[in-house]
C-alpha cells in the first residue's frame, strides 16, 4: 500500500496533469506548485517529479481525452511535416510533448534546427514574409554544462511553433529532457511521417 506521502504525491500529479492539460499549463514547476496549492499542500518536498506528471498527464489524456487526443495528434504531427519540410534546410527534428504522444490542443510544436547562426534563421523567416517572436531557452547536456539557445517563436494557423536553434554540429549532441534528464529524443521527417500514418489509420 502506497505511503501518505506517496499518495499525496499522486494527487498533486493528477491536478498538475488536469491544469497542464485543462488550463494549458506547460511549466512543470508552474503546473505542480499550483496544483499543490489547490490541494492545500504545503510541504513541498511531497511535490512530485517531472515524470511522475508526465505519466500522470498521459494516464489524464487516456481516460478523459481518449478521442481529442487522438484527433489532436493527427493534426500536430500533419502540422508538423508541413513544417518539417519547409525547413527542411536546417535538418528540423520534432522533440517534445507531441513526440512523446503527450498532447493537447494547447501543446506548442517545439522542432530543433540547426544552422552556422540564429541570423540564417531570421534571415529565412524574414524572406519567407512570417513573422516571428525571438526568445531563448537554456538547456542542460551529458557533460554538465548548460547552455542558452535562441528560439523562435512563429504562430501558423494558431498552431505555436518554437524553432530552437542549436549549431551545425549540434545534431550530434541532444539536451537533457527536463522530464527524465536523459537526453531528448529527436524525430526526422520519416519518424514523424510515420507516427502521423499510423494515428490516420486508427
Amino acid at each position: 500500500m502506497p505511503s501518505l506521502n506517496q499518495q499525496i504525491k499522486s494527487y498533486i500529479a493528477l491536478e498538475a496533469a488536469r491544469l497542464m492539460v485543462e488550463h494549458g499549463i506547460q511549466s512543470y514547476y508552474h503546473a505542480k506548485t499550483k496544483a499543490a496549492a489547490i490541494l492545500k499542500v504545503s510541504d513541498h518536498r511531497n511535490l512530485p517529479t517531472n515524470l511522475e506528471i508526465a505519466q500522470a498527464t498521459q494516464s489524464y489524456l487516456g481516460i478523459f481525452k481518449f478521442e481529442m487526443q487522438a484527433k489532436t495528434l493527427r493534426e500536430k504531427y500533419q502540422a508538423t511535416l508541413r513544417i518539417m519540410d519547409f525547413f527542411s534546410a536546417f535538418n528540423p527534428r520534432l522533440t517534445g510533448d507531441i513526440l512523446q504522444g503527450i498532447v493537447s490542443k494547447y501543446s506548442d510544436i517545439y522542432i530543433h534546427v540547426f544552422a552556422d547562426s540564429e541570423n540564417d534563421i531570421a534571415l529565412f523567416l524574414t524572406e519567407s514574409y512570417i513573422d516571428f517572436k525571438l526568445e531563448s531557452k537554456t538547456f542542460s547536456f551529458t557533460t554538465g554544462e548548460s547552455k542558452s539557445f535562441p528560439v523562435f517563436q512563429i504562430i501558423i494557423k494558431n498552431l505555436i511553433i518554437k524553432l530552437v536553434v542549436f549549431p551545425t554540429l549540434g545534431i550530434r549532441f541532444s539536451p537533457l529532457s527536463p522530464i527524465d534528464k536523459k537526453p531528448m529524443k529527436r524525430a526526422k521527417y520519416k519518424e514523424v511521417e510515420r507516427l502521423f500514418k499510423s494515428y490516420t489509420q486508427k
